[in-house]
């Protein structure tokens, strides 16, 4: 079931991305009056999903393994929306491979919204939770966080973002 909600979730940021940006294209005033970012998306993203679901619902210490496999799995779907221009890691090719709906040449507002959304993901808050689940009493949450978190600072890296 959760494989199935985060691969329609994915679907919609990016049909999101698609249609806000189309939109913002026509109307290019009102993208500057944004900071260049789709508040739309960058809201969803930044203030639900990221803030509301990973912060504060999804990384308490000593939680269950389902909520915690949730919560990484849902960091790893916004993490590998925001790679997919192909500057950053090995993100993208995965999702290559595996047949995973991603656009390789997102127009210039969506690069940008996704540069903040990938700073939000890199901020304290988000960062805190992403460390918190290191401290899981499972071995598998361990793993997937150490290995999300690796693929965050890389993303971060390649991006010239701060931490």
């Amino acid at each position: 079931f959760n494989k199935e909600l985060l691969s329609v979730l994915n679907f919609l940021i990016i049909r999101l991305s698609e249609v806000e940006s189309s939109s913002y294209n026509t109307h290019l005033d009102q993208s500057t009056e944004s900071g260049g970012i789709l508040p739309i998306l960058s809201s969803f993203v930044c203030d639900f999903l990221i803030t509301e679901v990973i912060v504060h619902q999804g990384a308490y210490p000593g939680t269950v393994a389902d909520k915690e496999e949730f919560v990484l799995s849902l960091f790893q779907c916004i993490l590998s929306f925001v790679s997919q221009d192909g500057k950053g890691s090995q993100v993208i090719e995965a999702r290559v491979k595996s047949g995973s709906r991603c656009r390789l040449n997102p127009r210039g507002v969506e690069v940008l919204t996704m540069r903040h959304i990938l700073a939000e993901l890199l901020s304290d808050k988000a960062m805190t939770a992403l460390f918190s689940l290191l401290h899981s009493m499972w071995d598998s949450t361990r793993d997937k966080s150490f290995a999300t978190l690796c693929q965050l600072v890389e993303e971060g890296q390649a991006r010239n973002l701060s931490f």
